[in-house]
């Protein structure tokens, strides 16, 4: 059974995203689920894959998915 971790940055609606590690067939995997439907199937990467979305996330190449282009503002 996973012990999942929720996110630091959760907030208090209960959007949150939680993760785990979990052992499969192939060794270690991360596992992520949406707290709001904890019954359902977590998404399953590999520890390389991981790393590799935490990078993108911390490089902001995922901010333009943040919101839709139509509110998005132009830079100052």
């Amino acid at each position: 059974m996973p012990r999942w971790r929720r996110s630091s940055h959760s907030g208090p609606n209960g959007n949150c995203v939680e993760i785990a590690w979990r052992q499969g067939a192939g060794g270690i995997n991360v596992v992520v689920r949406d707290s709001k439907f904890p019954g359902q199937e977590p998404l399953v990467f590999t520890p390389a894959e991981w790393a590799a979305f935490l990078e993108q996330a911390k490089t902001g190449d995922f901010d333009a998915l943040a919101c839709p282009p139509a509110t998005r503002q132009p830079p100052a």
